[in-house]
């Protein structure tokens, strides 16, 4: 996660999206945004288990 500045008190808007998708390992993204500045964005990989 990288926080590029604060936000204020109010809305923001999250768009997260599924990054990819392989057959042991998924990526996904998103950013947190007020009044159309960025404030974070966030990068999380997932090990995909198979029993």
């Amino acid at each position: 996660m990288t926080y590029l500045r604060p936000g204020t008190t109010g809305q923001v808007q999250v768009a997260a999206r599924l990054r990819t998708r392989g057959e042991h390992l998924t990526v996904c993204e998103a950013d947190v945004e007020q009044d159309g500045r960025a404030l974070v964005h966030a990068v999380a990989t997932f090990a995909l288990l198979h029993s």
